[in-house]
């Protein structure tokens, strides 16, 4: 008797550890695990924040879970094993699925990539869609740029969970680089340094005094430095970069882009859009052009770097401000006007030193000399010459073009 109490008191006791689990609802991803695991060492700690920030509005956005990891040694298996064990082993994926898709980059002797898919991924992301996906990533890996194809890897797998996107995953054009719209134009990098021109600190007093112009007045400022064109010139491969990353404030992409290419013909670009296209017109990028072009080509980059930012600040200022009162202006056109005054007034006293004044207004009249008569005017027609104004719209002084995406630019540059 006592053993059978014992043991329906065991049952009852267990009975709610049985059943609780059963009416929980499915469980999420475990967040405290890492979703970027760079063991090849081929992506900077900035470079692992950014993809971690996209990773985390994935997952949020489409509950499926997404991991990116590098290694240098499979560990004896084949790279499709070695993806799949390890997002089971640590426990990725959303719900009872385990919903998610795992990239793997192997940097050993046969160095290669490997996509895993698990629950809804496998659906969402067909073996067309995979082989896409590698269209993309592959020249970007090929090239050493492992942060721009995991982010054009992030990019299609958002854009195959997306119901509403009605979107396949799309190449862009060749020669395009990509940091994807998904990161946000706040957290898309504003001084990318390809060329190696400018020291950590520099690249970080540079950023800073872009955002201080965003955060004012909402324009996007970019500046990048390259050493290859990737076939085009500067103008395509600037306005490129700038739509394609998805730079740009409010529904114009309002901003401006600096490009400075150290290729055999070394220059610069600068490339306008939106409010960018009216705050800086030819002449006016000319302008910036022959501030910065001494500095460029005394070697001192973010030096020149630093007067183009401030010029943007004072052009965009006067494009949304207005000029304003301007004290300055005033006294030295005061200045100006009072010595112009000065020197006709003395030429003329000079001219009437011979002169002398009479005491009588008799000594100034000639006898007979004044004859008054009757006189009158008769108006036998008339003749008005009318010249058209031009209007201010049609003399703004911005050339503009269309870039491959189909966005308006202004721009101009030169060589240094």
């Amino acid at each position: 008797m006592k053993k059978t109490i014992v043991v329906l008191l065991s049952v009852f006791l267990l009975l709610p550890a049985l059943v609780l689990p059963c009416l929980a609802e499915p469980s999420v991803a475990d967040f405290s695990l890492p979703r970027v695991v760079d063991d090849a060492d081929l992506l900077s700690a900035e470079d692992e924040s950014l993809l971690n920030a996209k990773i985390v509005g994935i997952g949020s956005d489409y509950l499926v879970d997404v991991v990116i990891v590098t290694t240098t040694d499979l560990q004896g298996k084949d790279p499709m094993e070695f993806a799949d064990d390890y997002y089971d082993y640590h426990g990725y994926g959303y719900g009872e699925d385990h919903d998610g898709c795992l990239l793997l980059i192997h940097m050993d002797a046969d160095r290669g990539y490997w996509l895993s898919t698990t629950g809804s991924a496998i659906d969402a992301l067909s073996d067309d869609d995979i082989d896409a996906i590698g269209e993309n990533i592959v020249p970007l890996f090929s090239a050493g740029e492992f942060f721009k194809g995991c982010c054009a890897f992030l990019d299609d797998v958002s854009a195959q969970f997306d119901p509403d996107s009605g979107a396949d995953i799309a190449t862009p054009p060749e020669g395009i680089i990509t940091y994807g719209a998904a990161i946000g134009v706040l957290d898309l990098p504003h001084v990318v340094d390809e060329a190696d021109l400018f020291s950590v600190d520099e690249e970080l007093a540079l950023s800073e005094k872009i955002a201080q112009i965003g955060t004012e007045f909402s324009f996007d400022v970019v500046i990048v430095t390259v050493t290859d064109l990737l076939g085009k010139s500067a103008m395509a491969f600037a306005d490129d970069y700038y739509d394609y990353n998805g730079y740009g404030y409010g529904e114009n992409h309002d901003g401006v882009l600096l490009l400075i290419h150290m290729d055999e013909d070394r220059g610069y670009w600068i490339s306008t859009t939106g409010l960018g296209i009216k705050a800086f017109t030819d002449s006016e990028i000319d302008s910036i052009g022959d501030d910065i072009v001494p500095k460029l080509s005394a070697g001192n980059y973010a030096g020149a770097c630093d007067l183009f930012l401030d010029d943007v600040y004072e052009q965009v200022s006067i494009e949304i401000n207005g000029r304003g009162f301007q004290p300055k202006l005033l006294v030295i056109g005061a200045v100006i006007g009072l010595v112009i005054a000065l020197i006709v007034i003395a030429i003329l006293k000079a001219q009437l030193k011979s002169v002398k004044s009479k005491p009588s207004a008799s000594d100034y009249y000639i006898d007979g000399s004044l004859a008054v008569t009757g006189a009158y005017d008769v108006l036998v027609g008339h003749h008005v010459t009318r010249t058209k104004r031009q209007s201010e719209s049609s003399s703004s002084g911005s050339s503009t073009h269309t870039g491959s995406s189909g966005t308006s630019h202004g721009g101009g540059g030169g060589r240094f």
